[in-house]
């Protein structure tokens, strides 16, 4: 029994891992992107190609009858919820972002890596592991390390960005909620829908009006956002955290920012510096700290 757990805790974090690789990746393709295309605009394109993409998984998943048993009720409330979130979480980034540099934009949103188990040890009472604690510390520092470069001065931007990590923080513990009463790919895929149709309201409000020309430049960055950002990184959000500690989960997918750093590096020939090197070291480190088991966690 303790081996099939230990190997679906592998999985899981094997999941949670590639999730951030692709995450990191696309931070290329969302820099890309934004030189033809609003924010909302993309994130309502990407985010309602990630659902289609997922559509014939679900129906293949149902034929089979291999999809986790679910009521419509649950379902529609765990994507209107994830999707509300992931749609406010995306957004509260992206008005920071308009205020703050990258740099503090990146180290205050990977605050979530914090606020999970503390928001989850007040809400829920759920016991944290010292090492655990120590982990997510530890990646706290790396993640400054590798986006801290200007330092800390509060403004307008931070705020956002500050609720941009609680938002985050609840989209997980949501995720986490939810995942034990609706399929995960089904959860995934009305997420998606319910953030896409946010973020087109929002695009129609505030952005110009959407040309096919402006899609056509970005298509291959919609593609890489739409099908593997979107529809397969988040969907192995969502399986991953069924199999592995909401905490643990959090940790792992902060290591979007490393990935991101060595994409950059690769894609874009932005190689990090010493200091930023290091920072990619701690963040290893944090996240092997944050596997090791002790008895609290069993």
């Amino acid at each position: 029994m303790g081996n099939l757990k230990n190997r679906q805790s592998l999985i899981g974090s094997g999941m949670l891992l590639l999730a951030a690789i692709i995450w990191g990746c696309a931070f290329v393709a969302q820099s890309v992107a934004m030189d033809h295309i609003g924010p909302f605009s993309f994130g309502s394109l990407r985010f309602f190609m990630g659902a289609l993409v997922l559509l014939p998984v679900i129906l293949l998943r149902k034929k089979r009858e291999i999809h986790a048993p679910t009521r419509p009720r649950d379902a529609l409330l765990g994507g209107a919820v994830c999707g509300g979130l992931l749609f406010l979480a995306s957004s509260a980034q992206q008005i920071g972002l308009m205020y703050t540099t990258v740099g503090k934009s990146g180290f205050i949103t990977a605050l979530y890596v914090v606020l999970v188990p503390l928001v989850g040890f007040v809400l829920f009472r759920r016991r944290v592991s010292p090492l655990l604690v120590v982990g997510a510390l530890a990646a706290v520092v790396g993640l400054y390390l590798l986006c801290g470069e200007n330092g800390f001065s509060v403004n307008h931007g931070d705020a956002y960005t500050l609720a941009c990590a609680f938002l985050f923080a609840a989209q997980i513990l949501a995720v986490d909620h939810f995942v034990t009463r609706v399929d995960g790919v089904l959860l995934s895929c009305l997420q998606f829908v319910m953030s896409g149709i946010l973020n087109g309201i929002t695009a129609w409000i505030t952005e110009p009006s959407l040309s096919w020309q402006a899609v056509a430049a970005t298509w291959l960055p919609l593609c890489y956002t739409g099908v593997l950002s979107s529809g397969v990184a988040y969907t192995l959000q969502i399986l991953g955290q069924k199999r592995t500690p909401p905490a643990v989960a959090s940790l792992l997918m902060s290591l979007e920012s490393v990935f991101a750093v060595l994409a950059g590096a690769v894609i874009l020939l932005q190689w990090p510096t010493p200091r930023e090197a290091v920072g990619c070291a701690v963040m290893f480190a944090a996240v092997i700290l944050a596997q090791v088991p002790t008895k609290s966690r069993t």
